[in-house]
This record gives structure tokens, C-alpha cells and sequence, in this order.
């Protein structure tokens, strides 16, 4: 993911619909999480690293910034 702001807010809001990822289609739920700024930045990370990728890290401030509307 190269928008780590965009797997904030999925998180952070939940996500509902169709969506393309790799060119495969997806159409399901998934639910708004209420986790903390520090649990949502350890796993967006966790995700970002793992299986081959190599995305670096998302802050619990870049989670709280999203949060907050910015």
C-alpha cells in the first residue's frame, strides 16, 4: 500500500463495497474497528511488512492525524 493514510481510514471507518486490488475483485464488509491509535499503527504495520512487503511503518501520530480529520 503506498497510502498508509488510506489503510488508516479503512480501519478506522470500516470499508463496504466493491474494490479492485491487484486486479481481482472484491465485494464484502469490513467493519469499523474501535483499537487504539497504537494498535491500529502495529497492525497497518504488521501488514505493510510482512508477505514479501516492504512498506515501512505507520505511526500511532500519522493514525491519531487521520483520526482527528487531518
Amino acid at each position: 500500500m503506498k497510502r498508509p493514510d488510506k489503510g488508516i481510514g479503512i480501519v478506522l471507518h470500516g470499508l463496504q463495497g466493491s474494490i479492485t486490488v491487484n486486479g481481482h475483485n472484491y465485494n464484502g464488509v469490513m467493519p469499523q474497528l474501535m483499537l487504539s491509535d497504537d494498535d491500529i499503527a502495529n497492525i497497518l504495520t504488521h501488514e505493510r511488512n510482512s508477505w514479501g512487503n516492504k512498506g515501512g511503518i505507520v505511526t500511532a501520530a500519522e493514525v491519531a492525524k487521520k483520526r482527528a480529520g487531518e
